[in-house]
């Protein structure tokens, strides 16, 4: 083993014990909930979650920076917008007793074969209002099986603006 594996793994092990002190122990939690947890993490980590979405849009922003047009535009600031939204979901995670890894709901690691990798401008739009719908609907599934009233506004709230994000990019086409 050389010292770039030896400082992987340190950093790594430093990683989980500061996530460790600062997640409570299901002994400590009193909030913890697996069955939200896991729904969240989905939301997250899915297919059709958000790291998807703030990945794709990034490799759109790739293709498109420095273009300073509308589509550009649009798309940094929906990626700004679902980073924000990204460490939201996070928060709840923790705040219920789980760590923000990004795996879905089930344990599978995310992996960037969701994306959609598209090289067309003009897919783009066609593609993220596809993926926000498919959020939408998740959502809505989330909501129904989730019953908590935090979670249940966070992620109307999440709905509306999606709704918006979808005209946004309706009226660039």
């Amino acid at each position: 083993m050389d010292n770039n594996e030896t400082k992987v793994s340190k950093d790594e092990t430093e990683i989980e014990n500061r996530t460790a002190l600062q997640t409570p122990t299901q002994n400590q939690c009193q909030m913890c909930n697996h069955s939200t947890i896991k729904a969240l993490k989905h939301l997250i980590s899915g297919i059709n979650g958000e790291v998807t979405l703030i990945a794709q849009l990034a490799f759109q922003y790739f293709l498109t920076n420095g273009n300073n047009n509308t589509l550009s535009n649009t798309i940094n600031k929906t990626l700004k917008n679902k980073y924000s939204v990204l460490n939201e979901f996070s928060a709840l995670v923790i705040d219920f007793g789980g760590v923000p890894k990004f795996t879905n709901g089930q344990g599978m690691y995310w992996g960037a074969r969701s994306v959609d990798y598209q090289l067309s401008p003009d897919r783009f739009v066609q593609n993220n209002i596809r993926l926000l719908e498919r959020q939408i609907r998740e959502y809505n599934k989330a909501i129904n099986y989730v019953n908590n009233e935090q979670i249940t506004i966070f992620l109307t709230t999440q709905i509306s603006n999606n709704k918006e994000l979808i005209e946004e990019l309706k009226n660039i086409q």
